[in-house]
Order: structure tokens, then sequence, then C-alpha cells
């Protein structure tokens, strides 16, 4: 696995949840569902030598790899 992280999360709009999944700002041209190919979305990637710290969303998850 490379180092960097996945963001998923959705919208709210569809009330207080949407059935539209998005992975690292990709989704479905569908009404609902993610993705069609969620393994070929490259990790986000960053370098740091301090501190690392997320602002996530409602309803999100971070999935982070650091070496």
């Amino acid at each position: 696995m490379v180092p960097g992280f996945y963001c998923c999360f959705a919208l709210k709009d569809n009330g207080a949840f949407s059935q539209k999944v998005f992975v690292n700002g990709k989704t479905t041209s569908y009404s609902a569902g993610g993705p069609a190919h969620p393994e070929k979305i490259k990790a986000l990637s960053g370098i740091t030598t301090d501190k690392i710290k997320f602002e996530s969303a409602p309803y999100s998850v971070q999935y982070l790899l650091v070496e």
C-alpha cells in the first residue's frame, strides 16, 4: 500500500444523509452509490515533518497510512 490517505464522505442532499458516496472527491453519475472502481483511485498524499491534523466532515471517515 502506498503511503497516503483516502477520504470517504457523503453530502447532505437527501435530508440528514445522502446515498451518494465520495472517495477522494470521486463518485458515481447515478443518484446513489459510489465510484465504479474505487480500487483505481490514487491515495491523496503529502510530506510533513510536523503534526498531522484532519478536519473531517460529518459522517466521513479517513483511512491513513503513515511511514
